[in-house]
């Protein structure tokens, strides 16, 4: 069954459009983390913060997926308080990446016949680039919420 989706996949997306996904979350990733909040926002990403660094249990319905992972990201400030803020909000800059990522691939996997594969990848692609550019996106990946996730 493995192989059988794999071989789906290679026929479907190509090397190139692999290669472009990755690049995009990267860039989407770094360009995240180059405007990443320092410390805690307004309204419940400090709340996130906490309830991740201490692994509390949040107001409901509560994200425990996402504070159990915020929980590994606040272990990289190696203690320092200060800096777990930033560590907890970088889950949310390569979560953000990662959503950019799997929304070119998604638009790539749409069966489209009256398109050539380069205007197919073109739209993927700008498609993307709105997505990753828009302000409610942003503004969720820079800061601890559970949206961008």
């Amino acid at each position: 069954m493995r192989g059988y989706i794999q071989q789906v996949r290679r026929q479907l997306v190509g090397r190139a459009d692999t290669l472009i996904g990755w690049l995009l979350m990267l860039g989407a990733t770094a360009g995240y983390a180059l405007t990443l909040e320092p410390t805690a926002s307004f309204w419940d990403c400090g709340e996130f913060i906490a309830v991740s660094c201490g692994l509390q249990v949040g107001h409901p319905p509560g994200a425990p997926f996402y504070q159990l992972l915020a929980h590994l990201f606040s272990l990289l400030s190696g203690g320092n308080a200060m800096a777990a803020a930033w560590c907890c909000n970088l889950l949310s800059a390569i979560a953000g990446g990662g959503t950019v990522m799997f929304l070119y691939w998604s638009a790539m996997l749409l069966p489209v016949k009256r398109f050539t594969r380069a205007e197919q990848r073109l739209g993927a692609l700008v498609g993307a680039l709105c997505y990753l550019f828009c302000d409610t996106a942003w503004f969720s990946a820079v800061e601890s919420e559970v949206y961008s996730l």
